[in-house]
């Protein structure tokens, strides 16, 4: 037991190790270009299928071109660009480390933007190559000859060696290739059509205002500013709104579901541009338009599958309208709502994709989150889902009270399809057959296919994902790679030459071309054989040649049913055109419109806002009006209230003089009343005093009077 603990510890530690280890990934690639058909490798258990754009690609994924078909991987700004019959293996795809092996064919490699610490590695079966710098390069792999070629047009690469790295630089081509053990030499570069095609690509790759918002290292990037406009809310900061879709358009609404490993359920959109805001930040309806807004500017933001919210379960139902079956929905997340995944993920992952959810006061953000809920949601039967078929088309209409009642799924695993569910329906459309190494791809049931090989028997039904193969030595001085067989098709990596590579020779041209030396060979034998073998060599010649004709026939029906059948991808793809035509005209009548209707609110906005200047203007001069009358009103009281307090102290006077009058009467009869008195001694005249008291001529009118009567008396007794 003291042996069995540790040893169950050590275990389980290495378990929660490898757990940790295997979190879902935060950088994810995307096919972003179809030229032809390609295949995609996803699902071990779904083998090799057709490729789609805006194909989630991961490590352990696979991308297969088919003849006349060329692809674009993307993995933010890494743009992969693949030639016909050629095969990418992504063994490691993560934050910091692209990982892939070119089997076989032609790669056009443009690294647009370069952050030190990362690694880009790319590998054939005979070498591998470290990307180092920004720049342009090209890697060519011949698995049949056993040669792979590293072409550097801008930038600088590296090759790892028995003698350890030596530096590629611009302009220099590394040839690898075995003889008795890898061996290495140096040559010129040299141009082929997929460079061409890849410059062409190169020009539609638009930066302006886009990386100002978002980092170069969220895949999808290089499609906003050709596809949108960018501007500025007060809320919620940078918000990106497209220009270039429907009337009804609303968030994951036109495209469709695909289960892709790790992570399940995973939105598909059906626009070009329909990668970054779909897998990263959240959506908001702001100016009457659906805004896309990526949060603030991080630089490795993480990848979601889908950022939504999923409504249905519990008996919810979405009416009558929507037939038989269940149902489930799905609205768009708003800014101001937490992510929660429907997988295993561990908590740094979560937190890295909630990282741009903003905090906006919910009196603000409460009616953009019913918005997306009540207007934005999406719902279909749960069927068209399982089956991968497009959204759009198969919409049931549900009245917004009715979405706003149904339960937000706190679990979506339990109402939506299971992977079993997801391959069951998907039957009907049934995995393709895996690549072949013949000029075709066998493909059962085209005309002149070969059968397709067994899984066990070809070794492309499975990629290996194997690890890089051992490093080369540098060939002796002088040395150069084996020239190319006669027969042999053109390579490639075969020596540089201007003139461009020949084409690839049709099925029985080769038979056609050694006809004439054979018919040669066999007069030279039938004169050695002498007449009598003769007449039997002749039928034989005969025979041969009745089959040769009956061959060239075939063939030649062949190449007609294939003229036929590129004349039909012609049709159909100038038919297409004029659909996208068509469509683009009426977006841009759409977008007319729209600016029209823009235009006309503006106006009203303007008018209103002049009439309200107005309202205002008229609304100061009645107050100005109103403040000048109630000062008048208050100067008027204070006139009124200072003359009836003049008319107080008027009458008060006047009731005082007749006081003092009547005094003064009184004082007159009360002396002509009295006996005459004896007269005093006269005494010594005294000084007066001075007088106290308000001067003479000054006080009220009763004061001055009595003091001269008093005066008057006070004469008459001195005398």
């Amino acid at each position: 037991m003291r042996f069995f603990l540790p040893a169950l510890l050590a275990l389980a530690a290495a378990v929660a190790g490898n757990a940790f280890a295997q979190d879902v990934p935060g950088r994810v690639g995307r096919v972003s270009a179809l030229e032809g058909s390609s295949a995609l490798y996803q699902d071990p258990d779904r083998g090799w299928e057709d490729a789609y754009v805006n194909a989630p690609v991961t490590s352990r994924n696979s991308v297969w071109t088919d003849p006349d078909s060329r692809a674009e991987v993307v993995v933010g700004p890494i743009a992969l660009r693949l030639e016909e019959e050629s095969q990418l293996d992504v063994s490691v795809l993560d934050d910091a480390t692209l990982d892939a092996t070119l089997e076989r064919g032609s790669l056009a490699a443009r690294l647009r933007h370069f952050r030190p610490g990362n690694v880009v590695r790319l590998s054939t079966p005979q070498a591998s190559f470290l990307l180092q710098s920004e720049g342009r390069y090209r890697l060519d792999s011949d698995p049949d000859r056993g040669e792979s070629r590293l072409s550097v047009f801008a930038g600088t690469a590296g090759l790892q060696t028995a003698g350890g790295r030596i530096r590629v630089s611009a302009g220099q081509s590394v040839v690898v290739w075995d003889d008795d053990g890898a061996r290495y030499a140096f040559q010129d570069v040299s141009e082929a059509e997929i460079d061409r095609w890849a410059r062409a690509r190169d020009a539609k790759w638009v930066e302006r205002r886009t990386p100002e918002f978002v980092s170069y290292e969220m895949t999808g990037y290089e499609d906003l500013d050709a596809y949108g406009e960018w501007a500025e809310d007060p809320v919620y900061g940078a918000v990106w709104f497209p220009t270039r879709v429907q009337e009804d358009w609303a968030p994951y609404r036109y495209g469709r579901w695909a289960f892709v490993r790790p992570w399940g359920w995973t939105w598909v959109d059906a626009e070009p541009w329909g990668y970054a805001p779909f897998h990263y930040g959240r959506w908001v309806h702001v100016r009457d338009r659906w805004a896309w807004c990526p949060g603030r500017r991080v630089d490795r933001p993480a990848w979601a599958p889908a950022l939504v919210g999923f409504i249905g379960g519990g008996g919810w139902s979405a009416g009558a309208s929507s037939g038989g079956g269940p149902v489930v929905g799905w609205f768009p997340l708003a800014p101001s709502e937490p992510y929660r995944p429907w997988y295993k993920a561990s908590k740094t992952y979560v937190t890295r994709v909630n990282a741009v959810v903003r905090n906006v006061p919910a009196a603000v953000s409460r009616p953009h989150v019913e918005w997306n809920r009540d207007r934005g949601a999406t719902v279909v039967h749960r069927d068209v889902l399982a089956a991968g078929r497009p959204v759009q088309q198969s919409r049931v209409n549900v009245r917004a009270d009715v979405v706003r009642r149904a339960p937000v799924a706190a679990a979506p695993l339990d109402i939506l399809p299971s992977r079993d569910e997801a391959h069951r329906a998907q039957r009907n459309a049934p995995a393709r057959s895996a690549p072949g190494r013949g000029n075709a791809l066998a493909r059962p049931g085209s005309p002149g296919a070969p059968a397709a090989p067994a899984a066990a028997a070809n070794p492309l039904a499975r990629p290996s994902f194997a690890k890089p193969p051992a490093p080369p030595r540098a060939a002796a001085r002088g040395a150069a790679p084996p020239p190319a067989p006669p027969a042999a098709r053109p390579n490639p990596v075969a020596a540089p030459s201007p003139a461009p590579p020949a084409a690839v020779p049709r099925p029985g041209e080769a038979r056609q071309r050694e006809e004439p030396q054979r018919r040669g060979q066999d007069a030279q034998r039938d004169r050695e054989r002498g007449a009598p073998g003769m007449e039997r060599e002749r039928e034989r010649a005969a025979r041969e040649a009745d089959a040769q004709r009956q061959r060239a026939a075939g063939e030649a029906q062949q190449r007609e049913a294939q003229q036929r059948e590129a004349q039909q991808r012609a049709a159909q793809e100038q038919q297409r055109e004029r659909g996208e035509a068509e469509k683009q005209r009426a977006r841009e009548a759409q977008q007319q419109e729209r600016a029209a209707r823009e235009a006309q609110q503006r106006d009203r906005a303007a008018a209103e806002a002049a009439q309200q200047r107005e309202r205002q203007a008229q609304e100061q001069q009645r107050a100005t009006r109103e403040a000048a009358q109630q000062q008048q009103k208050a100067a008027q009281e204070q006139q009124r209230a200072a003359r009836e307090a003049a008319q107080q102290q008027q009458k008060a006077a006047e009731a005082q003089q007749r006081a003092a009058q009547e005094q003064q009467r009184r004082a007159a009869e009360a002396q002509k009343a009295e006996p005459p008195k004896a007269e005093p001694p006269k005494a010594e005249p005294q000084k007066a005093e001075p007088r106290r008291g308000p001067p003479p001529g000054r006080g009220p009118p009763e004061e001055r009077e009595k003091r001269e009567d008093e005066g008057k008396r006070g004469r008459g007794e001195g005398g």
